[in-house]
Parts: C-alpha cells; structure tokens; sequence
C-alpha cells in the first residue's frame, strides 16, 4: 500500500509499483477497472541517525535526510547525533528540502541533547550587497525556508518541512513578529543552528565597552550591549541595534562607529522606535546632531543619532561623517541643526543612513 512517506525508503531512480482493482456499479451492473501506480524515488541525500553526518547539496532539488530512513518509509527523529546541512557557492540552485531537521532544545544546556544545522559557511556572499539582502529567513506554510538571493533574485531555497519559525527560534508563535529580519539572522546564528562565514560578529550582553571588528566582507555587527565601538571594514555592512541593548534617557548606551560609509553600510534601528505610519511619526523619537566645520578640511567631523522611546536611550555616534557625507549643504540647516530635525531625518533616509522598518 503506498501512503504518504512510503517514496521515502526508496532510492533515486528506483521504482515501486502497486495494483489497484476499483469496482464500480450503479446498483445494475458492475465494472472492474484495474489501477497500476508506479513510484519512483526522488533525488536525495541520506544520513545515519546514530553518526553526526555533513550532507552537502548538489545543484539537484533533493530531498535531505540526516537520520535513518524507517523501513516503512517516513521520517524519524534524534536528539543524540548533530548533522550538518551544507550549501557551496557553485551548487546553488533550485529548491532543497531537508525532511527531518531536529531543532535545538532550549529547555535545556546539556551538551548530550544535539540539534542539527544548516552550514553556509561555503557561500560566497557578495561584499557589494547587505548580507540581510542576500539571504533571509520566513516561515511558509508551516515551514521554515532559507532564501539566498543575488541581486534580488532567490537562487537558492532550503526548507525544513514541517518546522514552524517559533520552534526554530525558541519563542512562543506570538513572540515572532517581535523579530526584525535581521534579529531573525542573529538569534539563528547565536542558537548555532545556522552557521555563516564569519560575517556576523555579536558582543556580550555586558555593560563593559568592547571593540567589535567585522570582516573585508558584508558583515552584520551587534554590539549587545553596554558601550561599545564598532568598525565595518569593507563590504556593505549593517549595524544592528535593538530594544534588549539600549540604555536609559539617564543612562544611554553609547555605540560608536569608527567607519561608516554612507551609501554602503546602514544602520537598523527598526527595533528601537515605535510603530509608525510614515517617518514624520519619529521626529519624537529621533534626535540628530552633527558636529563639523565645513570651513576646516582638517576638522573631525561626527555625527550623532539618538534614538528614544519610553525611557529608553541608544545613542550611535558616527565618527568621519559630516555635512559633506549627509550631502547637505544649506547653510540653513547647518547653521540651526536644531530646528531643521525634518530635514535631517528626511535626508539620513533618503540616504539610507537608517533602516527604520522591519
């Protein structure tokens, strides 16, 4: 009898046949139709529960199989053995769906109680695009679906069938429209069921300052709390800065960073404001204020951007960025920053300075 997950125990190319006789009457006479309905098994990669395997995909839609295949077909479960879900650079392509992914436990810290990952420690993301703009993480029909993306277009999809994004995250399904896109990354990262190339680099939740240093490439930097200095390096870089690491309207959290380059690195502070219709709602909550002599090529510009919202306080202090960088030349403006805060925020998003929605 073929039921669903019966394919399953079959190899690729491998065929099934099953026979079917389907009576049919009107009460009056009868009809015999024989069915004959041939299976014949998908391209996959197949694991062992009991080893810690590495899958590595091909430029194949396959299907993925860390733990044994029962006899019978379906799939099982194990949290005693971790495998490893691999992608590289040059067989990106299509759709790959990873059948029985075991997701990490958060109820516990014992390192006896495994869960598996998806590596993408061999991709080759692209310096010239953010990283949150080259791969993404949703929930689709019940499933948790990598999408890795060029230019806009997904040339990659990896799905774990049947895990919801709560269940991968650790967090009640209420609690995840709590995350941004990038938080998403981050927690994923940090939980260490996915694995990139060193591009995300993440501080300690402490109140001590730390140096956090991204790499030539795209990086994500998180400093996580207290006052820290971040530097991008090359590469399109995305600070990220969130309601959990802010400080108080007494006590700001002051994060500084040594390198931005506008038009290619951003800051997401989407976690830090309040709901809004449009950006003119945040004038309350965003302050900006930029230190430089326009006459003086030698003066050492800053901009600062202070973020508020219901007692809390991050303060991001831009170092080497100025009127000249903003683009923004009106005497006006530079004169009296203070009451043209409109026109500041406006230009800090037309610039794509600030990433102020999830």
């Amino acid at each position: 009898m073929l039921i669903a997950g019966n394919s399953n125990a079959l190899a690729a190319g491998d065929t099934d046949t099953d026979n079917f006789i389907i009576d049919v009457s009107d009460g009056l006479t009868s009809l015999e139709q024989p069915i004959t309905i041939t299976v014949t098994g998908n391209q996959g990669l197949r694991g062992d529960s009991a080893l810690d395997d590495i899958l590595v995909a091909t430029s194949d839609d396959e299907w993925m199989f860390g733990n044994t295949i029962p006899a019978g077909g379906g799939i099982s479960s194990d949290n005693d053995s971790q495998d490893t879900f691999r992608w590289e650079t040059a067989n990106l392509a299509g759709t790959d769906t990873i059948k029985d992914f075991d997701v990490r436990d958060f109820t516990t810290s014992d390192p006896n109680i495994k869960h598996d990952v998806v590596d993408l420690t061999a991709v080759a993301f692209k310096d010239d695009q953010l990283l949150t703009d080259q791969l993404s993480v949703s929930e689709q029909s019940g499933n948790t679906v990598f999408e890795i993306s060029d230019n806009g277009v997904v040339v990659q999809s990896i799905v774990l069938e049947g895990v919801e994004l709560h269940t991968l995250l650790g967090v009640m399904p209420s609690e995840v429209s709590d995350f941004t896109p990038t938080e998403v990354l981050v927690a994923l990262y940090q939980s260490e069921q996915l694995t990139l190339p060193d591009q995300i680099k993440i501080g300690t939740d402490s109140a001590t300052t730390e140096t956090i240093v991204g790499t030539d490439d795209s990086d994500i930097l998180f400093g996580g709390g207290g006052n820290d200095i971040l530097t991008g390096g090359d590469g399109h870089d995305l600070f990220l800065f969130t309601e959990d690491a802010a400080g108080t309207t007494a006590d700001p959290a002051e994060q500084t960073v040594t390198d931005f380059s506008v038009g290619s690195d951003i800051l997401d502070i989407s976690d830090l404001l309040p709901e809004h219709d449009n950006i003119g709602d945040l004038l309350g909550n965003i302050s900006i204020s930029v230190t430089d002599d326009p006459a003086d090529a030698t003066d050492n510009a800053t901009t600062v951007i202070s973020v508020t919202n219901n007692g809390e306080q991050t303060d991001i202090t831009l170092e080497g960025v100025g009127w000249n960088e903003l683009g923004i030349s009106d005497a006006s403006v530079i004169n009296d920053p203070g009451n043209h805060q409109t026109e500041l925020l406006n230009q800090l998003d037309t610039m794509n300075v600030i990433k102020i929605d999830p």
